[in-house]
């Protein structure tokens, strides 16, 4: 129920236990670390299917939230233009037998389970009920012949679906940007098609020279000016962007001399041992900071700043680098051992560390 089975992506959480009914909200941050993820698990688990998730999901935010700059903008609107909640990914079923022909229906009802009164009341929202293969034998069709009907059912309601309507929020946040770069860096490694390597240009020039300006990096650009506060994680979301981008393209020297500049920036900003902020002069806890920071919806913005800290100075030979980032990384030893739920990315630090140190005896 998370999965938009027409225009790829994920909606941004369930509202019902069975996670069958989203809030109809599509976030950047959500889409982007889910594609890399998909990516990531598809050789790990040996599930090919996992790729082609996560390029439907990167097509999704190639198609609906790319700005004319070429990055991203931040959400669409889980209520459409006329005011009805998921209004824009629902369909009652006259709608849905206009647009179909008889084929096509036949297998979308047993697919989706289009059948009886909808879960909503603007109309029925597409969720998977039955695989493909069940579907074939209980049609006796080929699986071909299903996935065909089903291809082309979907083509013809997503063309439908982009006459309608819904608000974009175009607001282009560094951080999450820096997300989509990494995912865009990820699919290029897997050969996921020259798309992406031309989209991951594109987004990798707005940021070095939209985003970052005059040795600080902007949460928001607009015009010449920037909005918002920019923090922690904007420049080590960015940061991480650039260094994952650095690694299959054309431009790795600077990228990397750009990835240098923002971790420094970051450093001296958000970090005065042993504690970290958020944001400049916003300490958290009340004042007091913290020595670590938990992953929440995103990773843990001082655990990837350590992350690219390490994984850059690896690179480069930069042993200022390396003893910073450890001597970061170490002072939250409590809180892993403690709660190491809620410290994932740290622990993932720690891991990776200790391989290159195994790998260098």
């Amino acid at each position: 129920g998370l999965n938009d089975q027409l225009g790829g992506g994920f909606f941004r959480y369930t509202v019902d236990p069975a996670w069958q009914i989203p809030h109809f909200e599509k976030m950047l941050y959500d889409n982007a670390q889910l594609a890399r993820l998909y990516l990531e698990a598809a050789p790990v688990l040996q599930r090919d299917h996992y790729r082609t998730v996560a390029f439907r999901t990167l097509d999704f935010l190639l198609r609906e939230l790319t700005t004319p700059e070429g990055a991203f903008a931040a959400s669409l609107s889980a209520v459409d233009d006329r005011g009805v909640e998921g209004g824009y990914y629902l369909w009652s079923q006259a709608e849905l037998r206009a647009i179909l022909n008889d084929a096509e229906w036949q297998v979308v009802r047993a697919v989706w389970g289009l059948e009886g009164t909808p879960e909503l009341e603007a109309g029925f929202h597409l969720v998977q009920h039955q695989d493909p293969a069940d579907t074939a034998r209980q049609l006796k069709l080929s699986l071909p012949e299903v996935e065909a009907r089903l291809a082309s059912a979907r083509a013809k309601l997503l063309a439908r679906r982009q006459q309608r309507r819904v608000p974009v929020d175009t607001k282009v946040i560094a951080a999450w940007n820096g997300l989509a770069l990494s995912a865009l860096a990820a699919a290029v490694r897997t050969d996921g098609g020259e798309h992406y390597r031309e989209a991951g240009r594109k987004l990798r020039q707005y940021l070095a020279t939209v985003s970052w300006r005059d040795g600080r990096l902007r949460r928001v650009a607009s015009n010449d000016t920037g909005l918002g506060r920019d923090g922690l994680e904007d420049y080590a979301y960015v940061a991480r962007g650039l260094l994952d981008w650095a690694a299959v393209s054309d431009t790795r020297k600077e990228d990397l001399v750009l990835v240098r500049a923002i971790v420094t920036g970051a450093w001296q900003r958000f970090y005065q041992e042993p504690r970290w902020r958020l944001a400049e002069n916003m300490w958290l806890k009340y004042g007091t900071g913290e020595t670590v920071l938990p992953d929440s919806v995103l990773p843990s913005p001082s655990a990837v700043l350590i992350d690219v800290s390490l994984r850059l100075a690896s690179q480069t030979g930069d042993g200022e680098l390396v003893e910073q980032a450890t001597t970061a990384l170490r002072q939250g030893e409590a809180e892993l051992s403690e709660a190491p739920f809620w410290y994932a990315s740290h622990i993932g630090v720690l891991s990776w560390l200790t391989r290159q140190k195994s790998a260098r005896r």
